[in-house]
């Protein structure tokens, strides 16, 4: 089990060759043996690890224990080379990026209203044969 506030990170997977799977939990949550939990020490905004974490993918070594899938060590993550600003620096940063990812998640919506609205008229300009019977 993990509780809410911590990092979820998938470290075994054949997923992790091409990205490595991680968030943070909103509710207690139980997982499988391919995921780890970390807590998250107070002296650090969840959000700012996180993007940070995304940013420094490429760092995060993947080992390849031959069965096919990838495996992340948790020690390996502990010893990132990563350097934390202040707190407060750290909130104005993951609050940046968090308005950003709003602003992405809102322009998402918009095009995929535009393309149903594009689906709906191509139905009414090109009716199915059935449709045109009659």
């Amino acid at each position: 089990m993990a509780k809410a506030g911590s990092l979820l990170i998938l470290t075994r997977g054949s997923m992790l060759y091409n990205r490595v799977p991680m968030g943070v939990a909103s509710i207690d949550v139980a997982f499988n043996q391919d995921v780890r939990a970390f807590k998250i020490d107070k002296s650090l905004n969840t959000q700012f690890l996180v993007s940070l974490l995304v940013a420094r993918e490429s760092l995060i070594p993947i080992n390849d224990p031959g069965i096919g899938a990838g495996k992340i060590d948790s020690e390996d993550l502990r010893r990132l080379p990563i350097v934390f600003p202040e707190l407060a620096e750290q909130q104005k940063i993951a609050d940046c990026l968090g308005s950003l990812d709003d602003l992405i998640a809102a322009e998402g919506r918009k095009l995929e209203a535009l393309r149903q609205h594009k689906q709906g008229l191509m139905q009414q300009l090109f009716p199915s044969a059935e449709e045109g019977k009659g």
